[in-house]
């Protein structure tokens, strides 16, 4: 018999504050800088800065956002909408 498993997806528990730590840590910036209503362009010095920190965060987080996903996301309260109910999941 062969058996193999099913590739397991890890268990992250983020919360919101721990989702604005991670952005902070990812972009070497003060947490206190990252509120819910803070626009993500006013985080980072240019667009190449702001895909990272998407890949980052992915990754760090296990999900996946497509560009639809990321379409109407302007602000950290906008990225971590899209990012939860993957976490949930």
């Amino acid at each position: 018999m062969n058996f193999e498993a099913a590739p397991l997806k890890a268990c992250v528990m983020v919360d919101n504050t721990e989702f604005r730590k991670k952005i902070a840590s990812i972009l070497r910036i003060s947490s206190d800088k990252v509120q819910d209503n803070c626009a993500l362009t006013d985080l980072v010095s240019d667009s190449f800065a702001l895909v990272d920190m998407v890949v980052e965060l992915q990754e760090e987080l296990s999900v996946r956002l497509t560009q639809e996903n990321l379409r109407d996301v302007r602000t950290v309260s906008d990225l971590w909408a899209q990012i939860e109910p993957q976490l949930k999941s």
